[in-house]
């Protein structure tokens, strides 16, 4: 029994073995063909396994000889795209292959590439059963494709139209005057010291998200339930959970979001059962939200039933239709939602990609990682200069909304502004370009915050005016300055030049701020230890050198803290010239509001955010309904030219002539008629069950397929042979010689030509005729046609004899409709 046992799990070793090393040298095989550079590692990156494990094994395997490591260890990270940004880039190239036995892996940071990934859904479609995870509430726009895809989209898209666009600013709006009542009290004073800036911000993201996705509006502190909402409205927006739920509709939406992965990566019946404290709340957050949805979808169909009608819809898409804002393009550009976006090869066949107009070929199921953090920060692509943060020969790792300004010459060429030098910053406010700047736009596929294509995310409008409508709240009456409270009062700082505000923010204690950082980097050495930014950091305490800061000081972690103040308007040199102005040189009101609002200084900010807190936002509605209409109107022009390049009409013309011709008329009547013809001859048998699977809550399903051992029989070949005999090879070989669509010869030709190679009429004359005898009379021709097949033939086709007759007559007519029209 030992030895059996043995015996087994050394050939199971073996196989093991074997296969990976055969999957790696066909992978490798394969990576040689495709002209790409590729990099050779002996894990998949993104293997569940080593998801969980790898932080225990990188550490060691760093400690191997870096001759063994150097060439995939850096992409062995499963987030390396985020960790050592472009350094593999750098090495291997925009776009390299890595190769593992399992598979291989497409890294692209090239826009080039990533905008063919994007745009050519058939032959690069998304690898479903890497979304299979968000499924806990059934299929949906994001784990679908093909044609469920486009119903999923099409349900979804109404709810994310422009029609609710001034209610969802609304809602914004007011969830951000919420906030601020919480922060200022009733009296809005302002000066008051910030310090749960994060927790306060996520819980406005998730009131607008539940209003605008669910219909409930939910309260901060010192609001109160209006008057004009629904009992069933109220009911969600109190504090207490209702009957049957043991949490508020808030809190389980708070839990949820918060543990999410727990409740994603878990089966149920798991979650339900661990004994930890966080996974029982993970557990409990997600019975009363799915409970809560399923009350409040029957709520929704019995207001639909009722014909009542809401303001706008749940869902809503809201696009502030301005500028986007260069300090919001620029957070995404920094740090996308989304790191890797997953693609993946079509298995049926390799697919070519064209580099610098060179074509490539990618093997057939490679799965394809669009690297989103690399292609933002592709100095290819993007306005750098020397990052006066590092040392590095560019700043796209810095944080500088500038890059994003241009101003359009005369040749409507962008044209990048470059007023970003400090001197310029008077901590009053941006003071403002010409009316006619621009935002820069980048190469397509190389911004992917929401990724790019028809599969690009729904809801990015409504995040981006989300945004918009958040900070259009915040700054028309205050800004927001680090708290400086322990060096300089309220009064001190109102006082100060410039110059002097310069020299407190930016030389703020520095040495204090250094020693919480390294305090800060030192107790999350495992998170932060494999960054490329920060290799120098860990390598000097590796040496046991301690930071020369820390000799002085120990800890300043809670010094820096955000503070809310105030802004005193004052009449710029700008709004002067603007009250000046006679009627004749008047601007446009939405030129004026907007050159008016920018210009407006606030109270001393930040040198190195003065520009993030002067962002251009809107002064009022009717500047945005303003805007709206003129951005309408380019994208509708966008639109349109989008849709003829986009070859749909060729397509479809072409389609259309292919499908507008009596052959393929022909052909989709004989067609049809051989699908039904096969489930008698051929027909399905049972092959296995799909066993039942409790946790997915599936029955058992039989699975069948076409028995092919009846092709060795008689059973198949007889009633085949007939039906092809009678309905396509006597019937063509009457319309060849019998073919009357013969043209006039011409003088010095020998032979005549037809219009057809097979006369049409003939053939469908013909076909009836041996039908009707054949099938309807039972005529066997001195015994050649078997009557069994007959009635085998008779009762697999649709509608028996008649029903082919009714197809002959078809044809014939469509025959004689063609020539009439020829004539």
């Amino acid at each position: 029994m030992a030895s059996a046992v043995a015996f087994a799990l050394i050939t199971i070793v073996a196989y093991f073995v074997y296969s990976n090393i055969s999957g790696l040298l066909k992978n490798i095989a394969a990576a040689k063909r495709s002209g790409l550079p590729y990099v050779i590692t002996p894990i998949r990156t993104f293997n569940t396994a080593w998801h969980i494990t790898h932080v225990l094994f990188i550490p060691l395997l760093e400690r191997l000889p870096s001759a063994w490591t150097k060439k995939w260890l850096d992409v062995n990270w499963p987030d390396w795209v985020w960790r050592k940004l472009l350094d593999p880039v750098k090495k291997n190239g925009d776009v390299f292959l890595s190769v593992h036995p399992g598979g291989i892996y497409v890294w692209a940071t090239n826009a080039e590439v990533i905008h063919q990934f994007t745009s050519q859904r058939e032959a690069f479609p998304k690898p479903l059963e890497s979304y299979r995870i968000l499924e806990i509430f059934g299929r949906n726009v994001i784990t679908t494709e093909g044609g469920d895809w486009k119903r999923h989209r099409k349900v979804s898209s109404p709810g994310f139209s422009e029609k609710n666009n001034a209610l969802v600013f609304a809602e914004a709006c007011s969830q951000a005057e919420g906030m601020l009542l919480k922060w200022l009290g009733p009296g809005g004073v302002g000066n008051i010291t910030l310090k749960e800036v994060p927790s306060d911000t996520l819980r406005l993201t998730l009131h607008i998200i539940s209003s605008i996705g669910f219909g409930v509006q939910l309260l901060w502190p010192g609001e109160t339930v209006g008057e004009k909402q629904s009992a069933e409205a109220r009911l969600y927006s109190s504090n207490e959970p209702p009957e049957g739920h043991s949490m508020t509709f808030e809190n389980s939406l708070e839990i949820l979001l918060e543990q999410l992965v727990l409740v994603l990566s878990l089966p149920e019946w798991i979650l339900k059962r661990l004994p930890f404290q966080k996974v029982r709340e993970a557990y409990d957050a997600f019975v009363n939200w799915r409970q809560y949805m399923n009350e409040m979808f029957a709520q929704k169909v019995k207001e639909v039933r009722q014909g009542e009608k809401s303001q706008g819809m749940d869902i809503m898409g809201i696009l502030v239709k301005s500028s986007y804002g260069a300090v919001l393009n620029e957070q995404l550009r920094l740090m996308p939602p989304i790191i890797v976006i997953p693609k993946s090869v079509t298995d049926s066949q390799d697919q070519v990609i064209v580099i610098d107009g060179q074509k490539y070929t990618l093997p057939a199921g490679a799965r394809i990682a669009i690297n989103t953090v690399g292609v933002q920060r592709n100095p290819r692509y993007w306005p750098t200069q020397p990052s006066k943060v590092t040392n590095q020969e560019d700043d796209l790792n810095d944080f500088r909304p500038e890059r994003w300004l241009v101003t359009v010459d005369s040749n409507g060429e962008q044209q990048l502004d470059s007023t970003d030098s400090e001197g310029d910053d008077d901590f009053g406010g941006y003071t403002g370009n010409s009316s006619h700047a621009k935002l820069f736009h980048p190469v397509r596929g190389s911004y992917l915050p929401f990724s790019d294509g028809t599969r690009s995310c729904i809801g990015r409008r409504l995040a981006q005016v989300k945004i918009m409508a958040v900070l259009a709240v915040i700054f028309q009456k205050y800004s927001i300055e680090l708290a400086v409270d322990e060096w300089a009062s309220d009064a001190e700082v109102e006082q100060m030049s410039d110059e002097e505000k310069r020299v407190l923010y930016d030389g703020l204690k520095k040495v204090e701020i250094e020693a919480a950082l390294d305090e800060y980097l030192k107790e999350n050495s495992a998170q932060y230890s494999g960054e490329a930014r920060l290799a120098p950091f860990y390598k000097t305490r590796g040496r046991g050198e301690s930071s020369p800061v820390k000799k002085e000081f120990n800890s300043a972690g809670d010094d820096i803290e955000s503070k809310v103040r105030p802004v005193r308007r004052r009449i710029t040199k700008a709004a002067e010239e603007l009250i000046a102005t006679d009627d004749s040189e008047v601007e446009p009101a939405t030129t004026r509001a907007r050159s008016a609002l920018t210009r407006t200084p606030r109270a001393g900010a930040l040198s190195n955010l003065s520009f993030a807190s002067s962002v251009p936002l809107p002064p009022s509605p009717s500047v945005v309904a303003d805007a709206i209409d003129r951005r309408t109107a380019v994208l509708r022009s966008k639109v349109s030219q989008a849709y003829e390049e986009s070859g749909i009409v060729e397509t479809t013309q072409a389609t259309r002539e292919s499908l507008s011709t009596l052959v393929a008329i022909q052909t989709l009547i004989v067609a049809f008629e051989l699908f039904n013809l096969r489930n008698e001859v051929l027909p399905n048998k049972y092959a296995f069950t799909i066993p039942e699977i409790p946790l997915l809550n599936t029955s058992e399903y039989p699975v069948k397929i076409p028995d092919l051992f009846l092709l060795l029989t008689s059973s198949f070949w007889g009633p085949t042979i007939l039906w092809g005999f009678s309905s396509l090879i006597i019937p063509l070989f009457a319309a060849f010689f019998f073919n009357l669509t013969s043209k006039p010869r011409a003088r010095n030709s020998q032979t005549s030509s037809f219009n057809y190679t097979f006369d049409p009429l003939t053939f469908n004359i013909v076909k009836a005729l041996l039908t009707f005898v054949i099938y309807g009379q039972d005529v066997t021709f001195g015994g050649l046609v078997d009557l069994e097949y007959v009635t085998r033939i008779n009762s697999a086709l649709y509608g028996g004899w008649v029903g082919v007759l009714v197809g002959t007559g078809i044809g014939a007519l469509v025959t004689v409709y063609e020539a009439v029209l020829k004539k």
